[in-house]
């Protein structure tokens, strides 16, 4: 009997200990960037898939939903640069964007999406900038591809070589 009271204080002691162990905060050291470099809080941007820089330093971001938002001089634009109609299903949507290599001539900003346009599938297409917008009715469809019956695992990342 004195055996099991005894048991029960040593859990109790245990028990409480290690409670107090969990809740010491452990030291975390604070993340330090290379020299140039700085963290700034730009604005909100919902569901943010892919990035690219434009030559003149603009920051060009696509949200899941279909939209392409600005980032210059430190902010976020309030008008959209573009924005698609596309599925949201699980990982599709506006999945990526590419800045063409020869933009300061001939302005092209290529995206990659999942459309809703006749069967559900992922295009390849591209706009025009003008200036901080795109030009309205500019949008080509390089490729449609074939018809997706899967929601994820679309890719979407582009680069240029």
């Amino acid at each position: 009997m004195k055996n099991k009271i005894l048991f029960k204080h040593y859990k109790f002691l245990f028990c409480f200990l290690l409670a107090v162990i969990l809740l010491i905060p452990f030291k975390s050291n604070a993340q330090t960037f290379p020299a140039g470099f700085s963290q700034v809080k730009v604005g909100t941007v919902y569901y943010p898939t892919s990035m690219a820089f434009a030559p003149d330093g603009r920051l060009f971001v696509t949200e899941k939903s279909g939209k392409i938002k600005i980032v210059k001089n430190g902010s976020i634009l309030p008008t959209p640069f573009y924005e698609v109609t596309v599925d949201q299903l699980n990982e599709r949507g506006l999945g990526g964007i590419a800045i063409d290599p020869n933009f300061n001539s001939n302005h092209y900003v290529y995206l990659y999406y999942t459309t809703t346009s006749g069967t559900i599938h992922n295009r390849l297409s591209r706009v025009t900038a003008n200036g901080d917008i795109a030009v309205a009715g500019s949008e080509v469809a390089i490729y449609d591809f074939g018809s997706s019956i899967n929601s994820i695992n679309n890719g979407g990342g582009m680069d240029w070589s």
